[in-house]
């Protein structure tokens, strides 16, 4: 049979007491510092999500603004290119009327040349007329 040893009991109460002695100077600060250490992980990790959580709503709502801003840039472009297609039309307009009235003054004194042209060559044509006249009677 098993006898019993007070070496036994001695060992065993020692072992506990080093066991609690332990648990008390080391393993009770470790733990504490590892949940600690824990705890700071779980924040730095919803600091970090909520960090993240944020730059998305601002990249969205920059993207947003951005796109906006293209599409009122494409209508002032519009706006612009339609302002300076009727400024084109208007300019071409006056440049065609200023064009008109130069042909028709242009063609006007182009007449009165003419005109003053006939009366002179008829004019002339008269007096070769009459030399060829003289030259001819006279001879």
């Amino acid at each position: 049979m098993l006898t019993f040893d007070t070496s036994l009991i001695f060992v065993f109460c020692v072992v506990w007491i080093l066991v609690l002695v332990m648990s008390k100077i080391f393993f009770s600060p470790l733990r504490k510092i590892r949940e600690k250490r824990e705890a700071m992980l779980l924040m730095s990790r919803q600091a970090h999500q909520k960090a993240n959580d944020e730059c998305e709503m601002k990249l969205a709502e920059i993207q947003q603004r951005l796109k906006e801003a293209r599409m009122e840039a494409q209508k002032l472009k519009e706006k612009l290119e339609g302002e300076a297609l009727r400024e084109k039309e208007r300019i071409l307009s006056e440049i065609s009327q200023e064009c008109q009235l130069q042909m028709e003054e242009a063609r006007r004194r182009l007449e009165r040349e003419t005109q003053r042209l006939k009366k002179e060559i008829t004019s002339r044509s008269e007096e070769l007329a009459e030399r060829i006249e003289q030259r001819v009677v006279g001879r």
